[in-house]
């Protein structure tokens, strides 16, 4: 039978809202790849759009519109009322509003729901989840739609304390459900049986004539803890000169510059290359060559990661992850299972999670092989289904929604 979202008696027609579904960065590779499964699913959905968005060259594109207004990420910006009062016409035909993130992307989501009578997702993932509590003008706006939502789903157990600490309205509590983020495994999982053979690799010997590579991904920005590692990898350099460490990802010139001048003044200058902005596809086949993962996120001013799906990325890769204990990270690196956790902006610390993996042999493979395992659970189609389900829980309990059967 086909894998509908009709099959439990209760049809659904979904509107997502997101500001981009563009796979170079951590928002739209989520809006994309989460939309591309429901369409595959056959459920009956629409994508919304800001109207500059580039238009999306997918087997699904009859599903996207292009009508939003340009989304930006603070209420309290003049800029705002165009999305204030941007038109809601087109969601009257819809069961459901998903608004994959929060800021005012999901004013739109609760405008709409509210005027059209119908229920209301929101998601909050990160930085950008708690940033509306730190302006008086944002909180306000924020706080409305809290109190509306029917379900606010976050990637952590951290993500759901710190908006219970920032927000007590209506029942909260009991509205906030923890849903990881998912991964295409498609992309990560397309070697497998080579990433498999790693489990049964002699690490040190591997490695003993090479490069010992070890791969970070993310936006250069102060909470990702880049130069925590880059001061780590001086370290384990005295005792494995052959170790490196490759950062993947675009932003701040002037952070970029900052690692830069942190890897020079601590003799690591040569053995740290920043590789910039390349496509997802590239990324798993860097992942894949690379003999660990490892970005260590620092809470800096209430900027934090919310989850961090690359970790999982690269344990579908058949990798181990170092992370750090650090908002949300420990949902997605599960210490001593799929990787290791740090003490966070501590370079002693990720030092020796980073030499732990080069020398205990065993350790490492058992990490390799439940690394894919750990990978595959997040799968996107688990994990769409597990949103399925919520929005099943919501129709069905939920006077606002359509309930058949």
């Amino acid at each position: 039978m086909e894998d509908t979202a009709a099959d439990d008696g209760i049809p659904m027609k979904i509107a997502l809202i997101s500001p981009t579904a563009e796979t170079t960065d951590g928002w739209g590779n989520f809006t994309h790849h989460y939309a591309a499964t429901l369409a595959a699913k056959k459920v009956d959905f629409r994508l919304f759009l800001p109207r500059d968005h580039s238009r999306l060259e997918v087997p699904w594109r009859e599903r996207v519109s292009y009508h939003l207004p340009k989304v930006h990420l603070r209420y309290g910006q003049w800029r705002f009322l165009s999305t204030y009062l941007a038109p809601i016409g087109e969601f009257g035909e819809f069961d459901l509003v998903h608004s994959l993130f929060a800021t005012p992307a999901a004013y739109i989501a609760y405008k709409a729901a509210k005027a059209h009578g119908i229920p209301m997702v929101m998601g909050a993932q990160g930085t950008y989840g708690i940033m509306p509590f730190l302006h008086r003008f944002d909180r306000r706006f924020h706080g409305r739609v809290l109190d509306f939502v029917d379900r606010l789903v976050v990637p952590s157990h951290f993500m759901k304390s710190v908006l219970l600490n920032f927000h007590r309205g209506r029942d909260l509590g009991d509205r906030i459900r923890i849903l990881p983020n998912g991964i295409d495994t498609t992309n990560y999982h397309r070697n497998y049986h080579r990433n498999n053979q790693r489990a049964d690799a002699d690490p040190v010997g591997e490695y003993s004539r090479s490069e010992i590579e070890f791969v970070g991904v993310g936006g250069l920005k102060a909470r990702k803890g880049f130069d925590v590692v880059i001061r780590a990898l001086a370290i384990v350099r005295r005792k494995y000169p052959q170790t490196v460490y490759h950062i993947v990802g675009g932003g701040s010139d002037k952070y970029k510059r900052f690692l830069a001048e942190t890897a020079r003044e601590a003799g690591v200058g040569d053995h740290v290359h920043f590789t910039g902005v390349i496509h997802e596809r590239e990324i798993a086949e860097k992942l894949r060559r690379a003999f660990a993962y490892i970005h260590t996120p620092v809470a800096r001013n209430w900027r934090l990661e919310g989850f961090g799906m690359v970790y999982v990325e690269a344990n579908a890769c058949g990798i181990p992850a170092i992370g750090s204990h650090s908002g949300g990270v420990p949902d997605a690196v599960r210490d001593e299972y799929s990787g290791l956790l740090s003490e966070e902006g501590d370079p002693q610390s990720t030092a020796q999670c980073m030499i732990r993996l080069i020398e205990d042999r065993a350790f490492y493979r058992e990490l390799c092989k439940n690394a894919l395992d750990w990978g595959r659970s997040h799968g996107w189609p688990i994990v769409a289904e597990r949103f399925l389900e919520l929005y099943r829980q919501v129709l069905g309990t939920n006077g606002r929604g359509t309930v058949t059967g």
